[in-house]
């Protein structure tokens, strides 16, 4: 494990927050979200509406959770922090995966990367899992940046390229309860374009507003995240009068 560059300091240490206590804001998240595993997590994810942040130097502003709990927006790094602080309260091991297109650490993006419950590798691109569920592997596989571990990563970022964007930068970073960095692996570029279980749910404020009722976030609701487009109304409308 590598000592944090000042660039990844940066990252984690420029914050913007309402000064909450990240663990509380956590568990009453897994609470009024009904969380119970990493496979619930989706929800808080279509909850969040995309907002991207204002670039100082060479980093971007990443939110605490209650932040993003409390504005209902934020970006990759914003999604990805809640996520992490999700996941160590459910117990299971998880890293920000940072990668990047070249050495200006501009172009990028950031995921979480876990080990879930069936003890198999997995991101979540926002409401999208990518899990390698034909290798199981721990914690200390991670840690130690085994065979086994470099196996499913590099399963898994052969499917981001294919999906997303080519980042030959990629760093796995360890961080402490504050998410402060502690330590970091740069994975060799080395992707696998073997397929790998992917499963997306819909990024739509409408599936969780049950959710956003029971925490009492209606504040954060706009009329457009609940319009229906015309066509979807007028078949509702018909087939409501055929059923009577």
């Amino acid at each position: 494990m590598l000592i944090p560059t000042k660039e990844i300091k940066n990252y984690f240490y420029n914050t913007i927050s309402y000064n909450k206590n990240e663990k509380r804001i956590a568990r009453d998240i897994l609470d009024g979200f009904e969380i119970k595993t990493s496979n619930d997590l989706y929800k808080f994810g279509q909850y969040i509406n995309y907002k991207t942040d204002y670039v100082w130097d060479l980093t971007q502003t990443m939110q605490t959770i209650d932040f993003t709990l409390y504005e209902g927006t934020g970006d990759c790094e914003d999604f990805t922090r809640a996520y992490v602080k999700l996941l160590k309260e459910l117990n299971l091991p998880v890293y920000y995966w940072l990668m990047f297109k070249d050495i200006n650490y501009q172009n990028g993006h950031a995921v979480p990367l876990y080990i879930n419950e069936d003890g198999y590798l997995a991101i979540l691109n926002y409401t999208t899992y990518y899990i390698v569920d034909t290798i199981k592997l721990t914690a200390k596989d991670i840690e130690k940046n085994t065979e086994v571990f470099q196996q499913a990563f590099n399963i898994l970022h052969g499917n981001v390229i294919s999906t997303l964007n080519d980042y030959s930068i990629n760093w796995i970073i360890k961080t402490n309860a504050l998410e402060h960095p502690q330590g970091y692996w740069e994975m060799d570029y080395a992707p696998s374009f073997q397929p790998c279980y992917q499963k997306s749910y819909p990024h739509d404020r409408t599936f969780v507003l049950k959710y956003i009722q029971k925490m009492n976030l209606k504040r954060n609701i706009v009329i457009s995240d609940f319009l229906l487009p015309l066509g979807t109304f007028l078949l509702f409308y018909f087939l409501v009068r055929w059923l009577k």
